[in-house]
């Protein structure tokens, strides 16, 4: 669950006006979780269900309050196993909507989400992955390069749009002949019109050797891996960590930079 609180600054010097004294706002307080089979949040302990009318959806990721609107992330196993992932939209008072995200092909099967921001002017990001199954003509950006994937790969979604993420994990060996990647994210954050997402990679060498796994972050889809030097899985043997991320948060603009 999230809890997401709004403050409210006031002047304390400043206690009288007409015979009266200023009172702090009470911040708003968003819980975001479910009941049974109700997914649901709550507004300073009032239940909003989230509409499912087929009834399909299991789970919810996250949540993102701006502008009194109310953006949530989530998903379900609709036709198992190929999960899909979901966004709810309330803005304001009007009515909730629901859409399911789609890949870049426009297909909704093997997506799931993760995180979710929301800028404050209409803009909302989800950010997940896309498991695309066997050998596969998707197209997969690098940013230009198209070839076959299989594998998980990360991906955002700008106001419904997916964006591929270029993954360091590659598994190769074994008779396989085609790019396959394990990547997760855990967190995305957009700040003075860039994109920022964490996550990561599984990488394997070969079927007989162990697991390497990578931490990175991208910024407009460009990966910088944190653990480069950390381990390096050119040399063979055994990792001797298994680093992780689990969120991102950018202080300023960087608009001075531009």
């Amino acid at each position: 669950m999230e809890i997401i609180i709004r403050f409210t600054a006031y002047n304390a010097a400043c206690k009288k006006h007409g015979g009266t004294t200023a009172k702090a706002i009470p911040p708003d307080i968003y819980v975001l979780g479910g009941s049974g089979d109700t997914l649901e949040y709550w507004k300073n302990g009032a239940s909003v269900a989230l509409s499912n009318p087929a009834g399909t959806a299991t789970y919810v990721s996250a949540m993102a309050v701006a502008n009194n609107s109310v953006y949530v992330s989530g998903g379900g196993n609709q036709f198992n196993p190929q999960f899909f992932g979901q966004l709810w939209t309330q803005v304001a008072a009007n009515p909730m909507q629901t859409a399911q995200l789609q890949d870049t092909a426009g297909n909704t099967a093997g997506i799931l989400t993760n995180a979710i921001f929301a800028d404050g002017t209409g803009n909302v990001y989800v950010a997940g992955t896309i498991q695309y199954l066997g050998t596969t003509g998707i197209p997969y950006t690098t940013p230009t390069a198209t070839y076959p994937i299989s594998g998980t790969v990360a991906t955002y979604w700008e106001n419904g749009k997916a964006v591929n993420l270029p993954g360091i994990g590659l598994l190769v060996g074994g008779g396989l002949t085609t790019a396959q990647h394990g990547d997760y994210v855990s967190g995305i954050f957009v700040s003075g019109g860039d994109v920022y997402v964490s996550g990561g990679s599984h990488q394997y060498e070969n079927d007989s050797l162990p697991t390497y796994q990578f931490a990175e972050y991208w910024k407009n889809g460009v990966s910088t891996n944190l653990t480069n030097g950390l381990i390096d899985s050119t040399t063979g043997g055994y990792a001797t960590s298994y680093p992780t991320t689990t969120g991102i948060f950018v202080s300023g603009s960087g608009l001075a930079d531009r």
